[in-house]
């Protein structure tokens, strides 16, 4: 009888310890943590960031990453509201020119500590990192992934059938311009414009590349009289020249990309992330060169690109996303990024391929490097960008205010005194 006993207790112990691990399992199983990601994308139909996401759940089986792909146009309201509600995502790509507003608001999680022990920010090029400093901190708050440079998109078989060469500067571009402004099946009506002047949101980048009111190193140019007679001449492009589309006021990324695809426009400013399509849209009469110096000299706008993790996540997530933006980050996944989307390389190990070295437009966009500089990482930028400017530039465009009015209205939201 003993062992009978004996025997039932072990069974019973047995399927007890049995139970734990079950429930142990389900623990475990449970423990996975969840991380969200806001971004946007230039090609939302492009499978490329989903496949990257599955492959990273697939080799962290502790992490599970779920993106929501958000609309550009949007991207800062909604990034912005959900930090005021108090549900921002663990993860967000973050445009530099909203890091000054994020910082100031306390929005973003300092990233130095896991920086210093991940071996991938050591392939970073040094000069990447000085574009994305902060005024006032010297802390890191974007993990950047990519960087792109404006430069100068032309048809190159309008050019060669006007006997015309890549303008150099604003005054060769202006007659450039006029030249390709033509009626083309003798209608009467203009059809074909010079340039695809980008008056909506984003337009900004453009108008400085000819006006310079921020200078490379991110300062501002307080010659006032300066200037304004850039400011004039580029809305002038417009207004007295009109080389420019009579949509251009309120053209906004989709506009003067489409217009430039379909043969509306000859010249556009813009970066290699729209290389891939034009490609394809045009099929060999499309080139790129380096932007042409501006009013006030040589500028292009230089962003780099990357992500940041929002502050009020809980330690696990918050190193559960440093996780997964470093591998984001990490030179094989960077190198497919760069070729298949279209994007210079912040990682020198990439940069050194010949694929970068030989690609036209990654030429383009390293060769007007040489004007590259950055908008202030300041908390003014982000408004300035996403409703100043744009706003009143337009005003501008319809003849409702000087260019002198327009050029007050930005230094009085940048609060900079001009000479």
């Amino acid at each position: 009888m003993r062992f009978k006993h004996l025997a039932v207790i072990v069974v019973v112990f047995s399927l007890l310890i049995l139970v734990n691990i079950g429930q142990f399992g389900a623990v475990a199983a449970n423990s996975k943590v969840t991380i969200d990601c806001w971004r946007w994308l230039d090609e939302p139909s492009k499978p490329l960031f989903d496949e990257l996401v599955e492959d990273f759940n697939k080799t962290h089986p502790d992490i599970k990453v779920e993106v929501q792909i958000v609309p550009w146009d949007s991207a800062y309201q909604k990034l912005i509201i959900g930090i005021a509600a108090g549900s921002p995502p663990v993860v967000s790509y973050v445009h530099v020119n909203w890091l000054g507003a994020l910082v100031k608001m306390g929005a973003l999680q300092p990233l130095d500590e896991y920086m210093e022990v991940w071996p991938g920010a050591y392939d970073i090029q040094e000069e990447i990192w000085d574009l994305l400093k902060v005024k006032g901190t010297e802390k890191k708050y974007l993990l950047p992934t990519g960087v792109v440079t404006l430069y100068l998109y032309y048809r190159k078989d309008w050019f060669q059938q006007e006997g015309l060469t890549p303008p150099t500067n604003y005054k060769e571009f202006l007659e450039a311009a006029k030249t390709l402004t033509k009626d083309t099946d003798s209608d009467g009506r203009i059809d074909q414009w010079g340039y695809g002047l980008r008056g909506a949101r984003g337009g900004h980048d453009m108008w400085n590349t000819f006006v310079k009111f921020f200078n490379r190193d991110g300062s501002i140019n307080t010659d006032k009289t300066a200037v304004v007679k850039a400011t004039k001449w580029y809305a002038d492009l417009f207004r007295k020249w009109k080389v420019c589309p009579p949509s251009a006021p309120s053209d906004g990324f989709i506009q003067f990309i489409s217009d430039f695809e379909v043969g509306r426009t000859a010249m556009i400013i813009h970066h290699i992330k729209s290389s891939l399509r034009m490609i394809e849209a045009l099929d060999g009469k499309v080139s790129a060169a380096v932007v042409p110096e501006g009013v006030n000299g040589g500028y292009t706008s230089c962003v780099p690109e990357g992500y940041s993790i929002l502050k009020g996540a809980s330690g696990e997530k918050i190193k559960a996303g440093f996780k997964f933006i470093a591998w984001l980050a990490e030179h094989k996944q960077r190198d497919r990024w760069c070729k298949e989307v279209g994007v210079v390389p912040v990682l020198k190990s990439v940069a050194k391929l010949p694929y970068y070295q030989q690609d036209p437009f990654q030429k383009a966009s390293i060769e007007s490097m040489k004007y590259a500089g950055h908008l202030p990482v300041v908390p003014e930028t982000g408004s300035f960008i996403e409703d100043v400017w744009f706003t009143t530039f337009g005003r501008l465009l319809l003849g409702e205010i000087t260019a002198e009015e327009a050029v007050e209205t930005f230094y009085k939201h940048y609060g900079v005194a001009r000479q």
